[in-house]
C-alpha cells in the first residue's frame, strides 16, 4: 500500500539499446571480405562498396515499384543541404541520367 509520505519517483527509465558498430572481426555480409563501415540493422553490417550497391538498388526498386515517377515527369525535391538530402538528390540525378541513356524503362523494376 501507499504511504502518504511516500515520493513517487515516477516511472522506471530504461536505457536506449546500444547503437550496433561494426567491430575489427566482422565482414561484409554480402562481399565477405570488405570491412564493414556501415550497419542498417542488427548484424547487417557493409563495406562501403557493398553499402553503395545496395542503397542505389533499394532506391531504384522503390522507384519502380511504387511507380513514383513516370518519364516525363517533373520533380520538386526539398533539399536542405545535409547528407540525407544531398543523397536523395544525388540517386534521383543518377536515376534521370541512367533512363536518358536508355537503361531505365517502366519494366525494369521486374528484372
Amino acid at each position: 500500500m501507499c504511504q502518504a509520505g511516500e515520493d513517487y519517483a515516477g516511472p522506471a527509465r530504461r536505457e536506449p539499446p546500444p547503437v550496433p558498430r561494426p567491430s575489427r572481426e566482422q565482414k561484409c555480409v554480402k562481399c565477405a571480405e570488405g570491412l564493414p563501415v556501415v550497419v542498417i540493422r542488427a548484424g547487417d553490417a557493409f563495406c562501403r562498396v557493398c553499402f553503395k550497391a545496395f542503397y542505389v538498388h533499394k532506391f531504384r526498386a522503390m522507384l519502380g515499384k511504387n511507380r513514383v515517377i513516370f518519364p516525363g515527369e517533373k520533380v520538386l525535391l526539398s533539399w536542405s543541404g545535409g547528407p540525407s538530402s544531398s543523397s536523395m538528390v544525388w540517386q534521383v540525378l543518377e536515376v534521370h541520367l541512367h533512363h536518358l541513356l536508355g537503361g531505365l524503362s517502366q519494366d525494369s523494376a521486374k528484372r
